[in-house]
């Protein structure tokens, strides 16, 4: 693959192809493809210029970096990561071109829902009525359960808590399993 902007590049790439491997006429396929022959063989013995090469140096990076990264970076953090570790200043334009003509992008992974919704089997009264001021220590007291996932496992703790609402401090708490 090319990274040039030549006009027939791929017309040439073509003719090169089945001149080798089939060996069909030069001049047919020029006429068919409507390309001249000068052209081709001028395409054919050119020297690669600086910028298409410095653009297939840029292109083996990138291919290094998204085998590197898993294929979890974008455009952006791409360019950002190869101008830092090889000390360069490529644009994010030019990268971007390169990697779609890689067909080369970020892998989107999909959010995982976090919580359950689950339906209680009983429910309390509502006693307080959303009044959660009390005027004495032990007045109203309200407690809670929060559920946490353990990093790594398939377990859970649970922390269980007793909050007085005069002064909104615990009055007990207590981690299990």
């Amino acid at each position: 693959m090319r990274l040039g902007k030549l006009r027939y590049d791929s017309k040439f790439m073509a003719i090169k192809f089945f001149k080798e491997t089939k060996h069909w006429c030069v001049h047919w396929m020029c006429k068919q493809l409507e390309v001249s022959r000068s052209a081709y063989y001028k395409w054919l013995h050119r020297e690669i210029p600086g910028q298409e090469l410095e653009n297939i140096k840029l292109a083996e990076l990138i291919k290094e970096y998204d085998d590197r990264f898993s294929h979890i970076l974008g455009y952006r953090r791409m360019t950002s990561w190869i101008n830092h570790f090889n000390h360069t200043n490529y644009s994010k334009n030019r990268v971007h071109r390169i990697m779609k003509k890689l067909n080369i992008h970020s892998i989107i992974r999909k959010k995982r829902k976090r919580y359950k919704s689950s339906t209680p089997e009983t429910i309390a009264q509502n006693k307080l009525n959303r009044d959660f001021y009390a005027t004495v220590p032990n007045q109203k007291w309200v407690t809670d359960v929060t559920e946490f996932r353990i990093p790594g496992e398939k377990k859970k703790l649970y922390l269980s808590s007793i909050f007085d609402l005069y002064d909104r401090y615990p009055v007990s708490v207590v981690v299990s399993r």
